[in-house]
């Protein structure tokens, strides 16, 4: 091995010459962050509100949908996810 390097997990050395040496790693969960939408473009951020008050005035979404991106505390990933839903009702009317 290798001076400043480590393994992460367990090795497993055979007793005799059929076996295999095994390297067991276990998955280590990852860790997301999530953030805030926060466009970079007023004209982007204009888009996105009329299109989401023109799902709630439709009546494919509720109302707080749109006050939580106007608040500020949209999430990207929720943001994702709504258009998708909003996509998926229109597409079922």
């Amino acid at each position: 091995m290798l001076k400043g390097y480590k393994l992460e997990g367990k090795i497993n050395v055979p007793t005799n010459s059929k076996g295999q040496v095994q390297l067991i790693v276990e998955d280590k969960k990852e860790e997301i962050k999530v953030t805030n939408w926060n466009p970079g473009s007023p004209a982007m951020k204009t888009e996105t509100e009329n299109y989401i008050a023109q799902a709630v005035k439709d009546g494919i979404i509720q109302a707080s949908h749109l006050k939580d991106l106007q608040n500020g505390t949209m999430t990207t990933d929720r943001l994702i996810g709504l258009q998708i839903t909003i996509q998926q009702r229109r597409s079922k009317q």
